[in-house]
């Protein structure tokens, strides 16, 4: 069970064998929660992290990147991702972390539309972390 803010503590000792000099330490661990944060990428170096809302124009290509964090696993495949885009479950082509949205030429200026991903560990469902940004479509810049 995850507790957040719960402290662990480990207090060691260690021992010289040749000299039987010792030594001791007190190591404290926070447990925190998994977190999932959305970057808005360019390219392939370049991330912008989202924190509520992200612009895109009509007839662009937007692409999303989740970061996860403090999960318990040691490679990424051991995480399911979940992305909604406007209440429409999407799948990435470019990997599971990864989603390119398309935004037609045909939107509206000033729409706006709700953008999701759900995060979680495949072996512990207690593991999940969600974020969500608001997509709003902005004029063409001249």
């Amino acid at each position: 069970r995850i507790i957040p803010n719960f402290v662990h503590e480990i207090e060691l000792t260690a021992r010289n064998i040749g000299t039987g000099a010792t030594a001791g330490g007190r190591v404290e661990i926070t447990v925190v929660r998994p977190e999932v944060r959305l970057y808005q990428t360019n390219d392939a170096t370049s991330r912008n992290l989202i924190i509520n809302r992200v612009s895109a124009e009509p007839d662009s290509v937007l692409r999303l990147v989740a970061k996860p964090f403090y999960f318990a696993v040691s490679n990424i495949t051991q995480l399911n991702f979940s992305w909604l885009f406007g209440g429409e479950k999407l799948v990435s082509d470019d990997g599971p972390d990864t989603l390119d949205i398309n935004i037609g030429a045909d939107n509206q200026f000033g729409t706006e539309r709700s953008q999701r991903i759900n995060v979680e560990n495949r072996s512990s469902v207690r593991e999940k972390a969600q974020a969500t940004a608001s997509l709003f479509i902005q004029p063409q810049q001249q």
